[in-house]
């Protein structure tokens, strides 16, 4: 049985070698496609896009957020939570009981 260790032992040389790693490869960027053009949009066809169409209408989302920011102003977060019960309250009153 061996007891000791000799640090200069004779090996063969491609044990002592040092293992060499590959260059480091940097991966390639995708290509980078061109932001699309804004649009530039009426007024109508904003309006029309968010389902408003018409005066009527128009004037009905006027007066919700005229409605609303009333509430809002004089009840905070509670008014918020008070225009939706109100509304949930009228669907409610206004729907079919079939």
């Amino acid at each position: 049985m061996r007891r000791t260790i000799n640090l200069h032992e004779r090996v063969p040389a491609a044990a002592r070698s040092v293992a060499l790693l590959p260059p480091r490869s940097v991966p390639k960027a995708p290509p980078v496609e061109p932001e699309p053009q804004a649009q530039q949009l009426s007024p109508t066809n904003v309006l029309a896009a968010i389902g408003v169409g018409n005066r009527a209408g128009l004037l009905l989302l006027l007066a919700f957020a005229a409605l609303s920011s009333i509430i809002i102003t004089a009840f905070g977060t509670t008014g918020v939570v008070m225009l939706v019960g109100m509304c949930v309250a009228l669907r409610l009153m206004f729907a079919d009981r079939s």
